[in-house]
């Protein structure tokens, strides 16, 4: 069997032969609504194309005899009585990349063969294919040709209305090419290959995982007798799996609550009541009582959603329903009713960001204070830019080519101390991981690992940091990590270069030459939103580009509604020089462009801007 059985697609002609009827008779089916299946694809002509496992569930669901060539549940019949559990446990297998990993399995007994449901914890990163290869942990070799082992995907909270309509990955085991025992070569292996077996038992860890199709619950139900559990997104941990094997199957039951927002905004706003938040800066607990009043009654909403059964599955533990102590939920009531005050905002914002960034990052205060700071940003974006975006980003490249060196030999080492001091806090953790949650961190341990391979630290003229790790920490070369600014530029003269080489993609710097003769090294900022610049061709990291250079000459802040944003609808893209240049510079080749080019084609652009769209539309901030 091929993994065409999962991909191949049937045309309509395709789709009688399968089902032994004749074509006139599926063209008139197909011409009277809802008698053929929904197709599963059209193809570039609008005709329809279907997946075989759409195909002989149809014949299940009519009563036509399935497909001889049918594989997977479809060619099982329906079972008289609910299939018994043979295996309701956690395994230890290996991944194809050989990494050890843990799935939970039931094994279902059937007359047709052995039902497994393969489902990996939410903290281990497994792909469904390796999943599904751990049936042949406990599964006996003669076993394996016969089994389907079933991979669902977890479910959204409260959108269980969408669950009859998951497909659950489907796969038969085969034995891989690995050996258990050293095979025999030459003459005397070809002698004794009749007499014994040369190869010893299959390997477990070896069986390959092939595709049989994407059957739904209700398919698997069929065969088994019985509904398979779904779990939440966050809920299927080893003492979730405890719990069912205690509970036995179809018996939903309650667990503490890893599924929604609730319990991290809950702690958050504990912790920033209890630091002093609401004396100290009442704006930004205002705007904390409001989201966690907010999250409150989502999560209310989606519990009153949430469904239990459906067509062939149940769901196996939902979260505890959400509650707070009387005592905070009267705080957050008092503070929501205070009204924002943007001079006030502005104020506290920029002094938030200093605390919290040099605390621990596992630290709850330290979330409640970011988090608290990501409200205030977001009230004042529009209003105040200027004091939202006077910070970093996290930005990672490659570090090579001339550009990139000049910039480095302008940076200043960080001493031991001063490195010492800077580890564990959030504002390295930001610089070494894009997700440096604690929860996030809990599972995967990213930002460890990043640290692990640090092979220096520094600063720049401004004071932000710069990461290089070691040059095996990425396959590509050797990878910098540094905080870019994401304000409007400062200090840049008529003979600044904006400059950036291809060694180093998705980054671009400005170059001030210094009355003292030294040169200043910039990175270029897209003020009020992320970097990430390439050229040569009419795609979205040129448009970033371009779009960059356009707010640094114009003083302008990224909006999704100003002039920039519908280049290409009022045709500014083909007639803007800049974009041309940009667009059409060797993508292999250095790319240099003098400041005040740069700023003149701006102001042309503009100008064109001003001709075509209204005064409103003219938006620059």
């Amino acid at each position: 069997m091929s993994q065409r059985v999962h991909t191949e697609l049937f045309t309509l002609a395709q789709f009688a032969r399968r089902v032994g009827i004749s074509e006139g008779r599926a063209r008139a089916l197909w011409g009277q609504a809802g008698r053929l299946p929904r197709p599963d694809r059209t193809d570039a002509d609008g005709r329809p194309l279907w997946q075989a496992a759409t195909i002989d569930r149809w014949c299940r669901q009519v009563g036509r005899p399935v497909p001889e060539e049918a594989v997977g549940p479809w060619s099982w019949p329906d079972a008289i009585e609910p299939a018994p559990v043979v295996f309701n446990g956690e395994v230890t297998a290996r991944t194809r990349w050989h990494e050890p990993c843990r799935v939970h399995l039931i094994v279902w007994d059937t007359p047709s063969g052995h039902m497994v449901q393969a489902t990996p914890f939410t903290t281990e990163w497994v792909e469904d294919r390796d999943a599904a290869r751990a049936a042949a942990q406990v599964l006996q070799p003669p076993f394996w040709q016969d089994a389907i082992i079933i991979v669902p995907p977890t479910g959204s909270f409260g959108a269980s209305e969408g669950y009859d309509l998951y497909n659950l990955d489907a796969y038969r085991l085969r034995p891989g090419s690995a050996r258990t025992q050293p095979v025999r070569r030459g003459l005397l292996a070809l002698l004794k290959a009749d007499v014994d077996d040369e190869a010893g038992p299959p390997d477990p860890n070896a069986v390959e995982a092939e595709p049989v199709g994407l059957p739904l619950a209700e398919d698997i139900q069929r065969v088994i007798g019985r509904p398979i559990p779904i779990w939440l997104d966050g809920s299927f941990t080893p003492e979730t799996a405890r719990r069912l094997q205690a509970f036995g199957p179809d018996a939903p039951f309650t667990i503490p609550d890893t599924v929604t927002a609730w319990p991290a905004t809950r702690d958050r706003l504990t912790a920033a009541r209890e630091w002093g938040l609401p004396e100290r800066f009442p704006q930004a607990y205002a705007l904390l009582a409001r989201d966690a009043r907010a999250t409150f009654a989502d999560v209310q909403r989606h519990h009153a959603q949430q469904k239990e059964r459906g067509q062939g599955w149940y769901l196996a533990a939902r979260p505890a329903r959400p509650d707070w102590p009387v005592a905070l939920e009267q705080s957050a009531s008092t503070a929501a009713q205070l009204p924002p005050d943007l001079e006030a905002a502005a104020e506290e914002l920029p002094q938030l960001r200093a605390i919290e960034a040099p605390m621990p990052y596992r630290d709850v205060v330290a979330e409640a204070l970011y988090e608290a700071s990501r409200e205030l940003a977001s009230l004042l974006r529009t209003e105040k830019p200027e004091v939202v975006f006077a910070t970093t980003v996290r930005h990672s490249f490659t570090a090579a080519g001339p550009v990139v060196e000049q910039w480095r030999h302008t940076l200043t080492e960080l001493t031991p101390e001063e490195l010492a001091a800077l580890r564990g806090t959030r504002r390295f953790a930001r610089l070494l991981t894009i997700d440096p949650s604690p929860r996030t961190e809990e599972a995967f341990g990213y930002i460890q690992q990043a640290d692990a391979q640090v092979s220096a630290v520094w600063r720049d003229h401004a004071g932000r940091l710069v990461v290089e790790f070691d040059s095996d920490y990425r396959s590509h070369g050797t990878e910098i990590a540094a905080e870019w600014p994401i304000g409007l530029p400062d200090g840049w003269t008529d003979a600044t270069v904006i400059a950036a080489d291809p060694q180093a993609s998705t980054s671009a710097f400005a170059l001030t030459p210094m009355p003292d003769g030294n040169v200043r090294v910039d990175p270029l900022p897209n003020p009020g939103d992320e970097p990430g610049y390439t050229w040569g061709y009419r795609g979205g990291g040129p448009t970033t580009f371009y779009q960059a250079l356009v707010r640094c000459a114009l003083g302008m802040w990224a909006s999704r509604d100003d002039w920039l944003a519908r280049m290409w609808p009022i045709g500014l893209a083909n007639r803007s020089e800049l974009w041309k240049f940009i667009s059409t510079a060797p993508q292999g080749a250095p790319l240099r462009l003098p400041w005040p080019q740069v700023q003149a084609w701006a102001q042309q652009d503009q100008a064109y801007a001003q001709t075509v769209l209204p005064d409103n539309d003219l938006k620059d901030r």
